[in-house]
């Protein structure tokens, strides 16, 4: 499915979010999450995910509108579950758009 990683995400007040003066995208926050050394649950991520992690990591860095597997779409939505309720949350729906 094509996913437009450029989405911008929502403050809880429903306004775009920003960092300073840059746009939050879907982009944005699924690459820091892929990068990241440590699991939703806060354990270690394994060898085999860091591998499936960072491949994914060079796909999305593309950026843009982007055709990705049920599989990428599941494990880049997962792997936001380091983050906030209100930022994962808009990350999964957009990953799940396709269900």
């Amino acid at each position: 499915m094509l996913y437009d990683l450029t989405t911008q995400l929502s403050d809880s007040d429903g306004t775009p979010a920003v960092e300073g003066e840059k746009p939050v995208t879907v982009q944005l926050v699924t690459v820091r999450a892929l990068l990241a050394d440590v699991s939703p649950s806060g354990g270690q991520v394994s060898p085999d995910e860091k591998l499936k992690r960072y491949q994914l990591f060079k796909k999305l860095s593309k950026g843009g509108a982007l055709e990705l597997t049920a599989e990428e779409a599941l494990l880049a939505g997962n792997a936001c579950g380091i983050f906030p309720p209100l930022v994962y949350g808009q990350i999964k729906d957009f990953y799940d758009q396709a269900k």
